[in-house]
């Protein structure tokens, strides 16, 4: 499940890079998030702390009675546990589908409108 949740959160992150940087913002000026550490994206990781409960209501859902495969994750370095493609591209379009990209922009334009 947590595999699960951490991929939808990743792909969230990613669009939600791009919403920040396209709109000229700092990403890793958060407010939130401690942006001392070097790369850090601590203003994309506050947008989507708004998308947080949605999305990992909607990955509960993708999963309610839903029987899973051993060959649907993989085992990698340091015996962590991941997706593979297919469930991989599932869990991205419920992560798409959940967090619409106008809703991306209107979250960081009202940030934005708080700083």
């Amino acid at each position: 499940m947590q595999a699960m949740l951490n991929y939808a959160m990743g792909i969230l992150a990613a669009r939600m890079t791009r919403v920040v940087i396209v709109r000229g913002l700092d990403a890793s000026f958060g407010f939130l998030h401690d942006g001392r550490k070097p790369g850090r994206l601590s203003l994309v990781w506050d947008c989507v702390e708004v998308f947080r409960p949605k999305l990992v209501q909607a990955v509960f859902g993708l999963v309610d009675g839903r029987a899973f495969k051993k060959s649907e994750f993989g085992v990698f370095s340091k015996k962590t546990v991941g997706l593979l493609p297919p469930l991989a591209r599932e869990v991205a379009e419920v992560s798409v589908k959940t967090t619409p990209l106008r809703d991306m922009v209107k979250v960081v334009d009202w940030l934005v409108g708080l700083l």
